[in-house]
């Protein structure tokens, strides 16, 4: 459906810009409140928003206003794990049993043999307490919306009926929030500052990163777009004890007020709200190796990439109630970056990237 909708909007545009433009215009004729896109090559960067400003701030919807990372978040958690290796602070065979000895981390099967390598990488084996009911039934529960969850707390429900199997032994990889948390959790034990100074102090300052902030943990939180979910019927009956609230339109909901509560669980794993432009950035400080040892860096590269029919990608996406997001650099050639504050109206953020990167190689073919 997506890919019909776009060709008449597309048909009239001119320009390649223009095309980009006329793509998330009509992702927002579709229903989505609004997109900030952006396609960044060699010395020409478009950035494009479409559709409406939810933050409350009377401005204008631009490319600087801040939107939902959700996993994203996990390459800023990665880098800051990467740079405290290149500090010889940590080291890649570290285990949990070492680096978090206490409980309720010591309870975790396999801690001796779980590293700082396999929670970066997925293959540590631990279950991610975003798969267990018992933390849902918590989390949109009567004292879920209006508490701050600390991070031990999401381990205990990782804890749960979890199905280990262990570090090392079978290759298997299985993506976990849990990893992240725990990554998280060893950056503060390990620079005894707060995560979200460490973001600060070591990459958001020294790239001008001067819109991104951990929600829920830094002032600001006011001016992030709010996120909002179209609900099926089944969505629909449980929207009151999930704490969302009503929006124009049959079945949309604006699920900000129960964000209190997702971002104090997002933190390391999804906890951080950006916008194009401090992703752009990112990318090329990434590309400059201003961040990170070549080492490091290409380590991070082996982990955060992927072949498909493009060439290969680095970056991530992410996603949850309201949230669709995807930043990737392709082929070290265009990155491209794309934040929607709206699921279930038919529009994914990934499917938009794809468009985009498409009218770039389309357009770069007709030069």
């Amino acid at each position: 459906m997506l890919l019909l909708y776009l060709t008449a909007g597309l048909a009239v545009a001119d320009s390649i810009d223009e095309q980009f433009q006329a793509l998330i215009d009509d992702a927002v004729r579709e229903g989505v409140p609004a997109v900030s896109a952006m396609v960044a090559w060699n010395d020409h960067t478009w950035a494009g928003t479409s559709g409406v400003a939810t933050d409350g701030s009377g401005e204008s919807l631009n490319p600087d206003s801040r939107f939902r990372l959700a996993s994203i978040t996990k390459l800023f958690t990665a880098i800051v794990i990467l740079q405290l290796i290149d500090e010889n602070q940590l080291s890649l065979a570290d285990t949990l049993a070492e680096k978090l000895p206490d409980p309720p981390v010591a309870d975790i099967p396999y801690g001796d043999a779980v590293t700082i390598a396999t929670l970066l990488d997925h293959t540590s084996g631990i279950r991610s307490f975003t798969d267990v009911d018992e933390f849902w039934d918590e989390a949109y529960g009567s004292r879920g919306l209006d508490r701050t969850w600390r991070p031990a707390e999401l381990i205990d429900y990782a804890l749960m009926d979890s199905p280990y199997f262990q570090p090392g032994a079978t290759g298997q990889r299985h993506y976990s929030n849990t990893n992240y948390v725990l990554l998280g959790m060893i950056i503060e034990r390990t620079t005894d500052q707060s995560l979200a100074d460490n973001y600060r102090s070591r990459i958001l300052v020294p790239l001008r990163l001067t819109h991104t902030l951990l929600e829920g943990y830094e002032p600001g939180m006011e001016a992030v777009q709010h996120s909002f979910h179209k609900a099926s019927f089944g969505e629909r009956l449980l929207a009151k004890r999930r704490g969302w609230v009503k929006a124009p339109g049959k079945g949309i909901y604006d699920l900000s007020g129960s964000y209190q509560q997702y971002n104090s669980w997002g933190w390391a794993a999804g906890g951080l709200s950006s916008t194009t432009a401090d992703l752009n950035r990112l990318f090329d400080g990434l590309r400059a190796d201003s961040l990170l040892s070549h080492k490091s860096g290409r380590l991070l590269f082996k982990n955060n990439s992927a072949n498909v029919d493009s060439g290969v990608v680095f970056g991530g996406s992410g996603g949850w109630d309201g949230i669709a997001t995807s930043a990737y650099d392709v082929n070290a050639e265009v990155k491209v970056i794309v934040l929607v504050n709206g699921t279930g109206f038919g529009v994914r953020s990934d499917d938009l990237m794809s468009q985009l990167l498409q009218i770039y190689k389309t357009g770069k073919k007709q030069k």
